[in-house]
């Protein structure tokens, strides 16, 4: 096993935003890419050891512009995508107010191999 966090992290901060893990962090500061793992279990198991891990990640963009925040998601999905990730949700989350941020929800995953 091993810890695709960083891998992760480094292909966001491509787009030039600041990048966070986890799910706190401060929303004066947008646009910003947050994200996180959601799942990461054995993918392809040979001669009693693990070969790949099947890793799941959540990335959310937040920002002030409906129309920036789906700019950023294309180019999250690109970055990702370039680096074998498939793409298996993309939702604009709801407002309740309008003083909150916009909220794009991205779900990526991909078999990472060592």
């Amino acid at each position: 096993m091993i810890d695709v966090n960083p891998i992760v992290k480094a292909l966001l901060e491509k787009t030039g935003l600041a990048v966070t893990q986890g799910t706190v962090f401060d929303f004066s500061t947008v646009p910003v890419i947050s994200f996180r793992q959601v799942n990461n279990t054995e993918g392809f198991h040979s001669d009693n050891a693990e070969d790949s891990q099947e890793c799941k990640f959540a990335v959310d963009i937040w920002s002030n512009s409906p129309v920036q925040i789906t700019n950023i998601g294309i180019k999250v999905n690109e970055i990702m995508q370039e680096d074998g990730w498939e793409r298996t949700y993309d939702y604009d989350v709801p407002r309740q107010t309008p003083e909150e941020v916009f909220h794009k929800a991205m779900r990526f995953m991909k078999d990472v191999e060592w």
